[in-house]
């Protein structure tokens, strides 16, 4: 079974998209913080990586980005973030996720984006 890791801080969101990946056949965690999903993936190396760059907490979905990209590049990510433009491209440091989505997207669109990426 696919496992696949959601870092999303909106708890509907996490919960739509835990619900509809669990119907795909994946198993799923999330995680509200980026040091709760860094300890999370460290336990259980997920497949997949979906990200919200602006978390609550002290670091973001840049620090998962990097943590990954660093630790676990295996691991497929898709950065999703209400602003997409330059300047947050620059935040990425050089950090390229797999794929980039602006926010809202469409289940579609995510489900699309896994698929390219299996």
């Amino acid at each position: 079974m696919k496992k696949i890791h959601i870092a999303e801080d909106e708890v509907e969101i996490a919960e739509l998209l835990s619900t509809f990946f669990k119907r795909k056949g994946f198993e799923v965690s999330t995680s509200k913080t980026a040091e709760e999903a860094m300890k999370m993936i460290s336990h259980e190396i997920p497949d997949f990586a979906i990200l919200d760059l602006y978390l609550e907490g002290h670091k973001s979905g840049f620090e998962i980005l990097k943590f990954i990209k660093e630790k676990y590049p295996s691991i497929k990510t898709i950065v999703a973030s209400g602003i997409m433009d330059d300047p947050v491209k620059d935040l990425l440091n050089g950090q390229e996720p797999d794929i980039c989505l602006k926010k809202p997207y469409s289940l579609e669109d995510l489900s699309k984006s896994i698929d390219k990426l299996s």
